[in-house]
């Protein structure tokens, strides 16, 4: 199990709390500073991420794209980002 924090100089940036075993590392939670947000942080954690675990499954727990949902755009954001740092096409 890994929990790690980010931060640039002495800027907090975000965290990520994940478990790793043997071909695969599960990411359960990944989330960065709101006053930082759109500014790429969460594409640099992710690289860093797949370059830490490079030879293994990664997978990445999202919030479900519910349209009722306060933060429904948001969540389509993230999608997407994700999907363009692991190479999925877009639909």
């Amino acid at each position: 199990v890994h929990f790690w924090a980010y931060y640039q100089n002495d800027e907090f940036c975000g965290v990520s709390y994940l478990v790793s075993h043997e071909e695969m590392t599960f990411v359960l939670y990944l989330a960065v500073n709101n006053q930082v947000q759109s500014k790429g942080y969460g594409s640099a954690i992710l690289e860093t991420l797949k370059e830490k675990f490079s030879g293994k499954n990664i997978t990445l727990n999202i919030e479900r794209l519910d349209p009722s949902a306060d933060n429904y755009e948001q969540r389509v954001k993230r999608l997407q980002t994700t999907r363009l740092l692991i190479g999925e096409k877009l639909s």
